[in-house]
């Protein structure tokens, strides 16, 4: 269903006449000028976030449908799709826009004034926590819907594998570590199952035997036995 979808959205995107991806950039130099005039730090992009917010756009438009939520069970939420994504930042956040009608120049600036002009909607594009952002303009025909993903990232999960071992799983994670404590554990259930110390690049390589499968947190230590949790990430086979 995964890849199914992915394709989708190619198939969906080559329909439009404008230029997805430069109006996803335009997007997100938007929203960084007006986070800088407020004082913020700017959003990076993330092509995990990318992927989610493409994915969900797409769907939207070819499923006729116009929600935070999807009626495909594996996308249901954002987190769903932040997961599917390999996105595992637990600080997120998701705007929707759609329009018909408007030409390239102007299918940018229409998305985020409409943004801005929501409250909801601008206090996401303007939260201060936020670091990450993703962007998927998809368009068929003169209508196109955009999805704008935020999230809060301190540790990037890089890679992930899981492999049974005895009557349980044994989960190898590879990791960095862009903001706060380069130290840390992993934590099931609140408590800790392993110790990570991240080197000089900020990357860091843990594993741990788990009883069974379900979400594992990732923790900087901030005090002795204490962390900070901002990522959890969701081992399968």
């Amino acid at each position: 269903m995964w890849r199914q979808l992915l394709i989708l959205v190619l198939l969906v995107t080559g329909l439009a006449g404008a230029d997805p991806s430069s109006v996803e950039q335009e997007i997100v130099d938007r929203c960084n000028q007006i986070r800088s005039t407020r004082g913020l730090p700017p959003l990076q992009v993330h092509p995990h976030l990318t992927e989610a917010a493409r994915q969900h756009s797409g769907e939207m438009l070819e499923l006729d449908y116009f929600s935070h939520t999807s009626p495909v069970r594996e996308f249901a939420s954002l987190r769903d799709r932040l997961v599917r994504s390999r996105h595992f930042d637990l600080t997120f956040g998701e705007n929707i826009y759609k329009c018909r009608g408007y030409d390239e120049p102007d299918l940018a600036r229409k998305a985020v004034d409409a943004w801005m002009a929501s409250p909801v909607h601008r206090k996401n594009l303007l939260n201060p926590r936020f670091n990450r952002i993703g962007v998927g303009v998809v368009g068929k025909g003169d209508t196109y819907l955009f999805t704008q993903v935020f999230s809060y990232q301190t540790v990037e999960i890089l890679e992930q594998v899981v492999t049974p071992e005895g009557s349980g799983m044994r989960l190898a994670l590879r990791g960095r570590v862009h903001e706060g404590p380069r130290q840390g554990a992993l934590l099931v259930g609140g408590r800790k199952v392993a110790d990570w110390q991240a080197g000089p690049q900020g990357t860091f390589a843990v594993s741990v035997c788990l009883e069974q499968l379900g979400p594992v947190e990732v923790g900087q230590t901030t005090s002795p036995y204490h962390w900070r949790i901002e990522t959890e990430v969701r081992p399968r086979l």
